[in-house]
């Protein structure tokens, strides 16, 4: 099969893949095959998106398909346009709106108005949302929750969940484990009391709080970050507090609480 795809690839950050350096307008041409998901959502079950950078590419050459989900493997990339975190959440949004009878490996739930309330209790479910003030809601394991809305609220139960928001003021709450809560929004809150959750705010004036054993957390200057702090028996001694850009705190970088401090973490 030979034509031409656009999709979307998740990269290391800086456009880095595989110990190779990409860049935008450039056509690499590959002996064996590069992978990129025609629904950028799909990009999530290869990649962290707290570790990536992101990207609009075109497939071609000798094109294979998965049939679980919409991974293609090519022999020829070539990179499109890089996407922020914010613009690559609207585009999962969007492509959800777009492709709403589209197969898929997990069932989904796709809204565009205002104050929508999207409630699951299923395995893997994705809910996307563009509306304002949308509410989504999950208890199953290794759901997707992304909203582009502002004052969004995300609550979920679930281990292994992905809560993603890039509109300002939302509420992203968990108790799962090795959740991740990823937002560019300004004045967002993320809560968490589940192992083993990272926390990753972009937006300025959030608050990110994590009363679980394990928790990580980075954002960018003026981000308040709550770390519980806990001995060998997973027994709490108290939190880590502090705001990054004061105190020695960098912006852009992972946190763990040790030793009654905001830690940088060295794992």
């Amino acid at each position: 099969m030979n034509n031409k795809i656009t999709a979307y690839k998740m990269f290391g950050k800086g456009l880095k893949c595989k110990g190779s350096q990409y860049e935008v307008g450039k056509t690499y041409t590959h002996n064996g095959k590069v992978h990129a998901c025609e629904n950028p959502m799909d990009c999530w079950k290869y990649r962290d998106i707290t570790e990536s950078s992101f990207a609009v590419v075109e497939l071609s050459g000798d094109i294979d398909r998965k049939e679980e989900d919409t991974k293609i493997a090519a022999r020829t990339i070539t990179i499109k346009k890089e996407l922020s975190l914010h613009e690559f959440i609207q585009h999962c949004v969007d492509w959800a709106m777009n492709n709403k009878e589209e197969s898929s490996n997990f069932p989904h739930q796709a809204s565009s108005g205002r104050g929508v309330s999207q409630i699951s209790s299923g395995r893997g479910v994705s809910q996307i949302s563009s509306g304002r003030g949308v509410s989504q809601i999950s208890s199953g394991p290794s759901a997707h929750q992304v909203s582009s809305g502002n004052y969004a609220y995300q609550a979920s139960s679930g281990d292994g969940v992905r809560q993603v928001s890039a509109g300002d003021g939302a509420r992203q709450a968990s108790s799962g484990y090795s959740v991740r809560q990823v937002s560019s929004g300004d004045g967002v809150h993320q809560a968490s009391a589940g192992y083993g959750t990272l926390h990753f705010a972009l937006g300025s004036d959030s608050v990110i709080a994590s009363s679980g054993v394990g928790a990580k957390a980075q954002g960018c200057v003026g981000t308040w970050i709550s770390l519980a702090e806990f001995d060998s028996d997973r027994k709490c001694i108290g939190f880590a507090v502090g705001c990054v850009g004061s105190d020695g705190i960098k912006p852009d970088t992972w946190y763990v609480a040790k030793d009654g401090k905001l830690t940088e973490d060295k794992s």
